[in-house]
């Protein structure tokens, strides 16, 4: 422009010389006038799609059904792995039990005998015994039984024989059995049957050795440690009889030691028959395991034991392997009485494991296996026993997660982690302003790998957001990963529908979440804590789009004239040739500034005069060109459009140093109510803007 300015003084000064040499100057002469014609540039821009989006890397170019470089914004966005970890899991479980001792043992007690002679009933030697005569026993103690102080009897038997040393035959007509220190009557029978003797009868035993033996049932009965007993005999006949100092009754008792069943006993005990305990623990959730590998955990254990007697306790958890692969034993030492005994916990269960033993073989529960033993009274110590005597334990498994699991794992959930990404469109939401945008054919595929060897299962959503809350779409994701697979979800027609939403900008900000959960279906199969599901998002929008109200703005740079020229200018047109190789129809509109980025003139101006002699309008339309069946420009279309100037449009435009340019987008069928068809851009994709201005200049050479 500026090689332009000297134009018009090279002119003059080229005419003067002319005039000088060819004629003789006037005394008085008149400087000539007359007008010139002359074009002022302003801009002459093309603009491609590239311009507009700018550089990005998440824009890609491909060829596509015979367009060339079609463009598609494209980003690829990885879903980190989200680990199993402490998912992995087994719900707490726990069980009690108690146990009561099965039998009581004592000491076993020897046979134990005492004899009545005559001097025990008031008879001395020499002394006849008559017919029908009744003489009473005298109560006479038994020993003391060391073996217990006392004992009461579920069911037992004591022997007792009665002999008769006597030479004469003796009827025993009352026999009875008290405790020595309470006088309760163990045992006690009074003998009516009369044998031959019309004064009474009774227990029959004859002279010089003949004997009956009286068994006495003990159930239910309580005996101290010393009984005495007490009876009546009588000698049957007629006769009298001397007797000798040293003839007597001989009573002997015996206990059966073999049959006795003991409900309590309070005695100097020894250590009685192991008892066993025996049970299950069963999961408390559906796991079925074949082995399951522990990664942390507590096994609490803890026992009462509810006997006046020390015991040990001999725990085997056979399902529970150590670390060395052996099923988990301990032994416990427990003193009477004592509670809250917690010697067999585990308060670290890593690398523990719990195995049914048994290949291909599953279970919900196993088995514990307890031996007690209740030691010995303290020498020389009493201790008392009973059947109700009891331990008492509970065993619970808590916090537990597992390092691998092979079997039926019970289905369990763990959050997928949010996946947020970007969409940069470089300034395409900036320079492009548009009521609503359709995408014709985006793509938004998930792949999701899966590592376990059971299915996993997602549930969540993606939403895409352009910064207005009330436009953010939120579109459902829910599929199944088969075992140790990757899949492939394509949310692509979802989110051609949901785009339609968005008016306030392009979405540029998408996230993924939701909820996995591991062996929906509860099959069998391998986990581990460390398996994981992973992926990535891949997103490709192509600028197949349609627009309505799409708005294009930038801002060109005017060659301006000086003002000494522009002052001599008597008429002036505005000319805008705009060419379309975009496949859209635009309007075109804009605004001069000035050196100060002041508007100081519309272009086209509204209303003024087109030169084919209509009024211009506030715009300039411009279809689209013509397209193949592939979307490719195969003709560009253009509008000329030439409009008169006035003095102060002329000043504005020849000063003006800056043209804001409005290109306003709109795709075949985008009316209010009908969704814009899709058309494809590609970077063959162009629009040019040419406009300038010529006019009349005033030559005045005064």
């Amino acid at each position: 422009m500026n090689s332009r300015k000297w134009i018009l003084p090279l002119l003059v000064f080229s005419v003067l010389l002319l005039l000088q040499g060819c004629f003789d100057l006037p005394e008085d002469p008149k400087a000539p006038k007359w007008n010139i014609a002359f074009n002022a540039p302003g801009t002459d821009t093309t603009i491609t799609i590239g311009d507009i989006i700018e550089d990005d890397s998440t824009i890609t170019t491909r060829d596509e059904g015979g367009v060339i470089g079609l463009l598609y914004f494209t980003d690829t966005t990885s879903i980190e792995p989200v680990t199993i970890d402490e998912n992995l899991n087994i719900d707490n479980f726990s069980t009690t039990f108690g146990q009561k001792i099965d039998e009581i043992s004592i000491n076993a007690v020897p046979a134990d005998s005492v004899s009545v002679g005559l001097s025990d009933w008031g008879k001395t030697p020499g002394n006849a015994v008559a017919f029908g005569e009744i003489a009473i026993f005298p109560e006479i103690d038994f020993p003391v039984i060391d073996e217990f102080e006392e004992v009461v009897f579920k069911s037992a038997t004591l022997n007792v024989k009665v002999t008769n040393r006597l030479p004469i035959d003796i009827d025993i007509q009352k026999f009875e059995l008290v405790n020595k220190g309470d006088g309760s009557i163990i045992f006690t029978d009074t003998y009516t049957t009369s044998v031959g003797a019309p004064n009474g009868g009774g227990l029959r035993l004859t002279a010089s050795g003949g004997s009956q033996l009286i068994p006495i049932d003990l159930a239910g009965k309580t005996l101290t440690n010393q009984m005495k007993f007490v009876g009546a005999m009588a000698k049957p006949g007629n006769d009298v009889v001397d007797l000798d100092p040293n003839d007597a009754v001989t009573v002997t008792s015996e206990f059966d030691n073999n049959s006795l069943v003991i409900e309590s006993a309070r005695a100097e005990l020894p250590a009685q028959d192991p008892f066993q305990v025996n049970g299950q623990v069963s999961f408390a959730d559906s796991n079925k395991i074949e082995e399951a590998i522990l990664e942390s955990g507590v096994l609490d254990f803890t026992i009462d034991n509810n006997f006046d007697m020390d015991l040990t306790l001999d725990l085997t958890l056979q399902q529970l392997l150590t670390p060395q692969g052996q099923p988990y034993n301990t032994i416990v030492n427990l003193q009477a009485n004592q509670k809250g005994n917690t010697d067999a916990t585990i308060n670290d269960l890593s690398n523990y494991s719990i195995s049914s033993g048994v290949p291909n073989t599953t279970m919900d529960a196993f088995n514990y296996d307890i031996t007690v033993t209740v030691l010995g009274s303290p020498p020389g110590q009493t201790s008392e026993i009973s059947i109700q005597d009891s331990i008492a334990a509970s065993i619970d498994f808590r916090d537990v997660t597992v390092r691998s699991f092979k079997g039926k794992v019970a289905p369990f959930s763990f959050a997928l982690d949010p996946t947020n990404f970007e969409m940069d469109f470089g300034d395409l939401n900036q320079q492009l302003q548009f009521d609503q945008i359709n995408f014709g054919d985006p793509e938004i595929l998930i792949n999701l790998v899966n590592s376990a060897d059971v299915e996993a299962a997602i549930d969540g959503n993606v939403t895409a957001s352009n910064g207005t809350a009330s436009e953010d779409q939120v579109i459902a994701l829910s599929s199944t990963i088969g075992a140790k697979q990757t899949t492939t979800i394509d949310l692509s027609a979802d989110f051609k529908n949901a785009f339609t939403n968005f008016r306030n900008g392009l979405p540029n900000n998408f996230s993924v979440n939701g909820t996995v959960t591991g062996n929906p279906n509860y099959e069998t199969g391998t986990v581990t804590n460390k398996d994981s599901v992973k992926g990535d998002v891949f997103l490709t929008l192509p600028l197949d789009i349609g627009i309505k109200a799409g708005t294009y703005i930038d801002t060109l740079e005017l060659d301006s004239e000086s003002d000494s020229i522009i002052q001599d200018i008597t008429s002036a047109t505005l000319i805008m040739e705009i060419t379309n190789a975009i496949p859209v129809d635009i309007r075109f509109s804009g605004t001069v500034l000035d050196e100060n980025d002041q508007e100081t003139l519309d272009v086209p101006p509204l209303n003024s005069v087109i030169v084919d002699g209509s009024t211009s309008a506030d715009y300039i339309f411009i279809p689209a060109p013509t397209v193949n069946s592939s979307g490719v420009v195969i003709a560009e279309a253009t509008v000329k459009e030439e409009i008169s100037l006035t003095g102060t449009q002329i000043d504005a435009f020849l000063n003006g140093k800056k043209l804001a340019i409005r290109l306003e987008l709109m795709t075949s069928n985008a009316d209010a109510t009908t969704p814009p068809q899709p058309v494809k851009f590609t970077t063959e994709n162009w629009i040019k803007i040419k406009v300038w201005g010529k006019g009349d200049l005033l030559v005045d050479l005064e």
